[in-house]
C-alpha cells in the first residue's frame, strides 16, 4: 500500500470524485471528520484505508470505462 501525504489525499478525492459523505457513511464518521483526517488535522486508519481503497476502485472504474470506449 502506498503511503499518501494527507493533503494529496484530499486533492485525490477531489481529481477523481470520491466524496467525502460517500467516505463518512463507508466508516460511521461525519464528512467534517473525514475531511480532518484527509487534510492531516487527524488521524483514523479506518478513514484512511477506506479512502485508499476508494480511490483504487474509482480509477479502476475509470481506466475500464477507457478501456471500453477504446475497444
Amino acid at each position: 500500500i502506498a503511503i499518501y501525504a494527507p493533503m494529496q489525499l484530499l486533492k485525490q478525492c477531489q481529481f477523481y470524485g470520491v466524496r467525502m459523505t460517500e467516505l463518512a457513511e463507508a466508516t460511521g464518521f461525519t464528512p467534517q471528520y473525514v475531511r480532518q483526517v484527509l487534510i492531516g488535522e487527524r488521524t483514523n486508519d479506518l478513514i484512511y484505508s477506506a479512502t485508499v481503497a476508494a480511490l483504487r476502485n474509482r480509477k479502476n472504474e475509470l481506466l475500464t470505462a477507457l478501456l471500453k470506449e477504446s475497444a
